[in-house]
């Protein structure tokens, strides 16, 4: 075969594959060019292959659309329900089902059915022992009848001696002496006797100077019962424009001041000397044996008549200091001057004053 051919190289057209389509195929593409001319020992030029233009695509066929879609057909009746099938073997049990409701609860059966008596349990254990019970005392059996009477049996040992019952008490003797240390027994026949406080027989005199709003107390005891009329205190130095008050005071039993007796209310002490209150300010006064007291007090510093400490028996007892027995002389109690003498049952003194100077003080039938 040669290697080279004076003959035209054919062309060959291909038909037109449409891209789209439903339409007919356009007509074919524009006519073939001339064939050129054989070339000189070697294959000429291929002319160029042109494609004509694609024809226009034509309608589209009636066929291509697609129709609304049309209405629902009505239900058709339900078939017949098919034959069962065979039974599943046991092991292809389903699942349980829901559990129904709990039914009524039907009427009680007559007392004739009671079921038959089950068999009798065995014997039980034996407990263990309860407690004792508490004795109890049987009633009290008649008195038997009383045996002969025995014989006499030695005398036995004398017992201690026993006390007998009080006897009735006896006459009340006649008072006796209050005396004691210091008891005095006035003697009231004459006018101008006055009991004071207890004195020495070598008893001296001087002053003292009362406490402002301080009530002194100044004991004295009375022998025998007796009612007085008048009491007195001794002013030694005038205090214009000032007052003293003086009265008498029962004790109690511990001998301190209780009740206020005789209250002289004040007195001016705008001169000096002896002032007096007579069946005024609680007198007369009836005293019986005893232990009392003179009260004094001031609404200054006022200068009474005293008598010395040396002089005064100790009717209070005695105060100790290391080696020191000094008489008790008078107890002090915190009082604001004015007004009526208070009540002092059961108030503590402020001071208890020893070896003091008494101011001179009395009290007359």
């Amino acid at each position: 075969m040669p290697l080279i051919s004076n003959e035209p190289a054919p062309i060959q057209a291909f038909p037109v594959v449409p891209i789209f389509g439903t339409g007919p195929t356009g007509p074919a593409g524009g006519p073939t060019g001339p064939t050129g001319p054989t070339g000189l020992a070697s294959t000429g030029a291929t002319g160029p292959a042109a494609t004509g233009p694609t024809g226009r695509t034509g309608p589209t066929g009636a066929g291509a659309f697609t129709g609304p879609t049309g209405p629902t057909g009505r239900t058709g009746p339900p078939g017949s329900v098919g034959a069962t099938g065979p039974a599943g073997t046991a092991t292809n049990t389903g699942a349980t089902g829901p559990g129904g409701g709990t039914g009524f609860t039907g009427p009680a059966g007559s007392a004739t059915n009671t079921g038959a008596t089950g068999p009798t349990g065995g014997a039980g254990f034996l407990g263990g022992t309860g407690p004792t019970g508490p004795i109890g005392t049987g009633p009290t059996g008649a008195t038997g009848v009383t045996g002969p009477t025995g014989r006499t049996g030695p005398t036995g040992p004398t017992g201690p001696l026993g006390t007998g019952p009080t006897g009735v008490t006896g006459v009340t003797g006649p008072t006796g002496s209050a005396a004691g240390a210091g008891g005095v027994f006035p003697y009231w026949g004459a006018a101008t006797t006055w009991l004071g406080t207890q004195l020495l027989a070598n008893a001296t005199q001087s002053t003292t100077t009362l406490t402002v709003n301080e009530i002194w107390l100044l004991p004295f005891v009375v022998s025998a019962t007796k009612t007085f009329t008048k009491l007195y205190a001794q002013i030694s130095t005038l205090s214009a424009g000032n007052s003293i008050q003086f009265g008498v005071y029962a004790s109690d039993s511990n001998n301190a001041p209780a009740a206020n007796l005789v209250d002289s209310g004040a007195v001016s002490s705008g001169t000096s000397g002896v002032k007096q209150i007579s069946s005024t300010g609680g007198l007369p006064v009836t005293l019986s044996p005893g232990l009392y007291f003179f009260a004094i007090t001031a609404n200054a510093a006022i200068t009474m008549t005293a008598w010395t400490a040396a002089s005064i028996i100790g009717l209070l007892g005695n105060t100790l200091s290391g080696t020191t027995n000094t008489p008790i002389a008078r107890l002090h109690y915190a009082q604001t001057f004015g007004g009526a003498l208070p009540n002092l049952t059961g108030v503590t003194p402020s001071a208890i004053q020893s070896a003091a100077a008494h101011p001179v003080m009395g009290i007359q039938p």
